[in-house]
């Protein structure tokens, strides 16, 4: 098997769950699109969803019998480890993208006035969001996650619910402070390609050593 069809089936593993954390951001957008603070709270609840709907297809592995599944289907341990970063990858991709349309279309009815750092400041926390989730993608493997304990539990939560915090105080920061910020703002407007392109690239190269990592203990661990 390739890494699509491993790809496939996590998805189909953890549908009635995926459900939830793809209609849930929208409504949460529609929501905050009534007042222009609400995006600001928003911008941190889309790097939350993000890294809660991660552990998704290492939860379904562990139950309904899937992991008999994974064990039995013939494929190399890449291409199931690259099926699981396309799924984290794919995710992200639709957050990001179902964010910036809505805003976009909010925008050009005059619904609201979206200010352009917002864009960039999304961007950025969401770079953000997936690099904290490639880190989460290691710890995982290297643990043995299994959705259930403690631990698990402490590795869920934490870094999802402090994006939360850190996505608004950091949207709040740049507003209140504009001013003195005006600098960077004006630089990462004109500059946007640029600037994007080089959280693209550290992403990559993040993603590309994340993987490696999780393969490597992946393959020193007999049950995989």
């Amino acid at each position: 098997m390739n890494a699509y069809n491993y790809l496939k089936l996590d998805i189909r593993s953890s549908k009635s769950t995926l459900k939830f954390f793809i209609l849930a951001p929208v409504i949460l957008i529609l929501v905050a699109l009534l007042e222009y603070d609400g995006l600001l709270f928003m911008t941190g609840w889309i790097g939350t969803f993000y890294l809660l709907s991660l552990e998704l297809p290492f939860t379904a592995e562990m139950s309904n019998n899937t992991r008999l599944i994974y064990t039995i289907l013939p494929g190399k341990i890449k291409s199931r480890v690259l099926g699981r970063y396309l799924y984290m990858v794919l995710y992200g991709v639709y957050l990001l993208c179902t964010s910036f349309i809505l805003l976009f279309i909010a925008d050009y009815i005059e619904m609201l006035a979206v200010q352009p750092y917002l864009y960039f400041s999304m961007f950025t926390l969401f770079s953000f969001s997936m690099i904290v989730g490639l880190i989460e993608y290691c710890i995982y493997y290297k643990v043995k996650f299994d959705g259930q304990s403690r631990i698990a539990m402490l590795l869920r939560m934490i870094p999802a619910f402090s994006m939360m915090v850190i996505g608004s105080m950091v949207s709040n920061r740049i507003v209140q402070s504009q001013d003195s910020l005006s600098g960077i703002i004006n630089f990462a407007k004109n500059n946007w390609l640029l600037v994007i392109g080089m959280e693209v690239l550290i992403v990559i190269a993040i993603i590309t050593i994340s993987f490696s990592i999780s393969c490597k203990f992946c393959a020193a661990r007999e049950d995989y």
